[in-house]
């Protein structure tokens, strides 16, 4: 596993960069990484960027059995904060899966989850909620 899971304490945010083929156990693995980082805060927002990753070996069994171990890790991380997490794909094959990803989960993770084609927008989005603590949900921001 290349990928990368690092805290932004400054920005309170948690970041998982996806870089190579990507495996359902991946998504546990770097949650539990960065929830375990002695930097790690309960309202930290959240920003995956999967431009790198490789999505080929991915079904839908799969991420139906890792959603309930992520959406515990989630719950017992948060301590019942509501947070934000952008995710960012620009590639048109995998952006799918990852839209996916977000309505299979949006009833089960505390948290508001977006779709953006680049991660400039991404961050702006996370930047501009946190300023104003908005309400959850989930929809496609394909633009700012």
């Amino acid at each position: 596993m290349r990928h990368v899971a690092e805290i932004d304490a400054h920005n309170k945010l948690a970041l998982i960069r996806l870089l190579g083929p990507v495996k359902a156990e991946d998504g546990p693995k770097l949650l539990e990484a960065l929830v375990a980082d002695p930097d790690w805060q309960s309202d930290f927002d959240r920003l995956v960027i999967h431009d790198g990753g490789q999505y080929g070996d991915l079904d839908i069994d799969s991420l139906a059995q890792i959603k309930p171990v992520m959406a515990n890790t989630l719950t017992h991380a948060q301590h019942g904060a509501m947070t934000r997490v952008a995710h960012v794909c620009g590639n048109d094959l995998y952006r799918p899966i990852i839209e996916y990803w977000i309505l299979m989960t949006r009833t089960h993770y505390p948290s508001e989850a977006r779709l953006f084609e680049s991660e400039a927008l991404a961050r702006s989005w996370l930047a501009q909620t946190r300023a104003s603590s908005g309400p959850a949900g989930m929809e496609r921001c394909d633009t700012a």
